[in-house]
């Protein structure tokens, strides 16, 4: 980490902030455009789930990588020997599959009924297993009656397919 100079699309500045009176790292965007790796990792080291040495200015996307899939495994190590644990097993086993890809992007399909309403995407099986919660503002409101109830129990996917029907 120590000689990593520069931003890159696999390497991340690290800042010193204070965050309601503590101390606490947080990574920086690079060139490499939207990276929910990043947002990920913030919000843990925020928690103080996370933590980065206090030497380190950069630090590669592996490296996050491999950070978050060690707490993915700790935070969920209970959850995977209990009983009805496979289907635990198969969510921590797609996040890990799912992780290296987090550099480039998101696949979520917001629905407009609420700002925290998806439809399921293998992606949101790692915010929920981080106990993080994914918000939207694409909500049609409760006062446009015609459009709630038009809209608000569709997908953007399912809007697109009705537009595109005709």
């Amino acid at each position: 980490m120590a000689g990593m100079e520069e931003d890159s699309t696999n390497n991340y500045r690290i800042k010193d902030i204070v965050f309601f009176g503590s101390a606490r790292r947080i990574l920086l965007q690079s060139a490499n455009g939207p990276c929910p790796l990043l947002a990920l990792c913030n919000v843990l080291l925020l928690r103080n789930q996370l933590s980065i040495s206090t030497d380190a200015r950069y630090i590669s996307f592996a490296e996050l990588v491999d950070m978050v899939s060690s707490y993915l495994f700790d935070a969920n190590a209970r959850a995977s020997g209990e009983e009805g644990s496979a289907d635990m097993r198969q969510n921590l086993q797609s996040c890990l599959d799912i992780l290296p890809r987090l550099n480039v992007g998101l696949d979520v399909n917001c629905k407009f009924g609420g700002p925290r309403d998806f439809e399921y995407t293998q992606e949101l099986a790692v915010f929920d297993l981080l106990d993080i919660c994914l918000f939207h503002g694409w909500v049609v409101s409760k006062q446009d009656s015609r459009a709630h109830e038009a809209f608000a129990h569709l997908s953007y996917n399912q809007v697109v397919e009705k537009i595109i029907a005709g």
